[in-house]
């Protein structure tokens, strides 16, 4: 109760920023402290010409989570294609595994950064005050659509209806540009290059200019790919590594990309000295998998050691020890 009522404090004596108004361009806002259900894009920069949700709830105010259920059905059929929701626990009242209980128990799979507005999490420009639950909605133009309590659905709606090419940054290009932005907007990114580049020399500037934004774009992505699955590798986390290489060979199929992550994937499931280490990261997953069916942490903590035991001196054996402290923490909170 006594950290309930400090951190009621603490959130009223915090200075305010005007409320933004629909027709404002989105403030910025970051993404660097506890989250549930971690996303790859975490500044608004990021999104530019995609939509973006932003919602206060807050576990203990039935009224702030009556609207998750539609928020999850939006994220459902559109996240990761135009959309891109955060969900802010506005408290911390609660823990960050009472939160992932609770999500994980109501199915909810969008993103959830802890105590945006005060922690690293930091969205405090779409707070109005300290008493009402606002939701936020940013157009494909990057302005503010909507910032309110109710009403926002049909100005969600009226968005994604306009994020034609999510990604690409606009959503109009040359009629001979379509082929390849079709492609773009399907998360084909090796057919859309194979298309775009057949463009890049082509006379007429407009052309070439989409071409060239279109290419930039997919190798962008690309490049973000290579980017994680690299750190993956340093950091041994290889079922990580594959189950990137595996998307990059899906989304850049017919492209040399896609080609040398093919190629690249085959080693490393060829390669016997990470028979173990890809054997430990799959019985992890499994572990994982059960955990999430068992409503008690204690025993989530005991499986996890027992994995850890079982799988001494792997990679994943590292990863569940530590899963398995913070759970037995977070008891002791």
């Amino acid at each position: 109760m006594l950290l309930h009522t400090l951190c009621l404090l603490a959130l009223a004596a915090t200075p305010l920023t005007a409320a933004p108004k629909a027709g404002d361009a989105a403030p910025q806002f970051k993404l660097k402290g506890n989250v549930v259900n971690p996303v790859e894009h975490t500044q608004l920069s990021e999104m530019q010409g995609d939509v973006v949700l932003i919602k206060e709830w807050q576990i203990r105010d039935i009224g702030s989570a009556k609207e998750l259920p539609t928020i999850q059905k939006y994220w459902t059929e559109r996240g990761g294609k135009g959309l891109h929701a955060f969900l802010i626990h506005r408290l911390n009242f609660e823990k960050y595994h009472d939160v992932i209980d609770y999500c994980q128990d109501k199915g909810y799979t969008f993103c959830v950064p802890m105590g945006g507005f005060y922690d690293t999490n930091d969205f405090d420009a779409y707070r109005a005050d300290s008493k009402e639950f606002r939701t936020t909605v940013i157009g494909v133009d990057g302005k503010v659509a909507f910032h309110g309590t109710t009403g926002w659905e049909p100005v969600l709606d009226a968005e994604l209806k306009k994020c034609v090419y999510p990604g690409l940054t606009k959503h109009s290009v040359h009629k001979l540009v379509e082929k390849a932005a079709g492609f773009f907007a399907q998360r084909s990114y090796g057919k859309a290059l194979v298309e775009a580049q057949k463009l890049s020399g082509h006379a007429d500037d407009a052309v070439k200019g989409d071409a060239a934004l279109l290419i930039e774009r997919a190798e962008g992505f690309h490049k973000a790919l290579r980017s994680r699955i690299d750190k993956a590798r340093e950091e041994r986390r290889w079922q990580l590594a594959l189950e990137l290489l595996d998307r990059v060979v899906e989304e850049f199929r017919l492209h040399e990309y896609g080609t040398q992550a093919a190629a690249e994937a085959k080693a490393l499931r060829d390669d016997k000295s990470l028979k173990s280490e890809l054997k430990s990261w799959e019985a992890f997953k499994k572990v994982l998998d059960e955990n999430r069916k068992r409503k008690d942490r204690n025993a989530r903590a005991t499986a996890l050691r027992a994995f850890a035991r079982a799988h001494t001196g792997l990679r994943a054996a590292e990863d569940a020890e530590k899963l398995a402290k913070e759970l037995e923490q977070s008891l002791e909170e």
